[in-house]
C-alpha cells in the first residue's frame, strides 16, 4: 500500500516563513553600557587633562614666586651691606643708625682718645670738653628750621704724631640721638656759647699744637643727644671715636 508524499515544511511551500511572505528578524539593540562608557571617555579624559596641567603651572608658578622672594629678602640683608657711617652727604637730614646706645668702649666728657689717620704718622689726641644743648645762634642770618634747635659739641685736639695734621673736622663727625638717628655738623651754624671752627671745622694743626672749637648741629626739638663720633681725616680713618654725651 501506498502513502502520499509528505507535506512540504511550513514556511518553504506556502511563503508563509522568512523566504516567503514572513519579515526577517529585527537586528539586537546596541550595547547602551558600552556607549555610555565610550562617551565618558570622550569628555572626561580631556577634562582630566586640562584640569592636572592647570595645577602644574600654578605650583611652578608658586614656586617661582618663593624663590624671587627668598633671594629679594637675602639681598637686603646680607652680610656685605656698606657701611653708611662716614660716607653720607653732609647735610641736616638724618639718618637711622644700628645702634642709639654708646658702645662699652665709649669715652665719657672730658676723657681724651688717641686716633691715627690715614697716614701712620698722624696721631691727634681727641677730647669731647661738653655739650651744649640747646645752643643759641649767634647769627640772626642762620638760625635752625621750625621745630629743630642747634646744639654744640665742644672739642680739644692735640697733635702727638710726627707730622702735620689738617682736616675738615666737619665731615668726620656724627651726633647720635637716643631714637639712633645721626645728625652731620651744620657748617654755617654759629652759637653764642662756643667759637665753632671756620669753614666745617677745616683746620691745620702742627705738631705738639693744639687746637679747641665747637661743631654744631641742627636736630629736633624733642631729640636728645647721647652719642659722638669721630675719625680723623674726613671719617676715612679706620679708627673711631665714641664718646657718651649724657
Amino acid at each position: 500500500m501506498s502513502y502520499p508524499p509528505p507535506p512540504p515544511p511550513y514556511g518553504h511551500g506556502y511563503g508563509y516563513g522568512y523566504h516567503g511572505y514572513g519579515h526577517p528578524p529585527e537586528p539586537m539593540p546596541p550595547d547602551r553600557g558600552n556607549l555610555a562608557l565610550i562617551l565618558l571617555l570622550a569628555i572626561g579624559l580631556p577634562l582630566l587633562l586640562l584640569s592636572g596641567a592647570g595645577s602644574v603651572y600654578f605650583v611652578l608658578t608658586a614656586g617661582e614666586a618663593s624663590v624671587a622672594a627668598r633671594h629679594a629678602t637675602e639681598a637686603g640683608t646680607g652680610d656685605d651691606a656698606p657701611d653708611v657711617l662716614f660716607d653720607q652727604d653732609p647735610s641736616q637730614t638724618p639718618s637711622p643708625s644700628p645702634s642709639s646706645a654708646p658702645s662699652s668702649s665709649a669715652a665719657a666728657l672730658g676723657q681724651p682718645l688717641t686716633l691715627t689717620g690715614t697716614d701712620p704718622g698722624v696721631s691727634v689726641a681727641v677730647t669731647v670738653e661738653q655739650l651744649v644743648s640747646p645752643a643759641t645762634p649767634a647769627d640772626e642770618l642762620f638760625k635752625p628750621a621750625t621745630g629743630n634747635r642747634y646744639v654744640a659739641v665742644q672739642l680739644a685736639l692735640v697733635n702727638q704724631g710726627q707730622s702735620a695734621y689738617s682736616d675738615t673736622l666737619g665731615t668726620g663727625a656724627l651726633l647720635v640721638d637716643g631714637a639712633g638717628q645721626e645728625y652731620r655738623a651744620n657748617p654755617t651754624a654759629r652759637v653764642s656759647e662756643a667759637q665753632s671752627f671756620d669753614g666745617a671745622g677745616a683746620v691745620t694743626i702742627g705738631v705738639g699744637e693744639s687746637r679747641r672749637g665747637a661743631l654744631v648741629f641742627e636736630i629736633p626739638e624733642t631729640a636728645t643727644p647721647v652719642t659722638f663720633r669721630f675719625a680723623l681725616d674726613g671719617g676715612l680713618a679706620t679708627q673711631k671715636g665714641e664718646w657718651r654725651l649724657g
